[in-house]
């Protein structure tokens, strides 16, 4: 838990900002290729879900400073 003094920090310096915007970009990627990379290389792709989800886990477990 921040104390009343810790300072806040720019969005842009959020690392679980920074992997999700990631994640969205690679989605968006996805999507515009008509999902056949997906369909192709089912485990990878989960894979890829199960990775980023863990690490937004692990961001969160260590993420206590707040955004401006």
């Amino acid at each position: 838990m921040p104390s009343p003094k810790t300072q806040a920090k720019p969005w842009w310096r959020s690392k679980t900002i920074v992997i999700n915007t990631l994640t969205a970009g690679i989605a968006v990627i996805t999507a515009l290729q008509g999902q056949q990379i997906v369909a192709e290389h089912p485990q990878l792709a989960a894979g890829l879900v199960v990775a980023i989800s863990i690490a937004n886990i692990a961001l969160r477990a260590v993420t206590f400073l707040p955004l401006e």
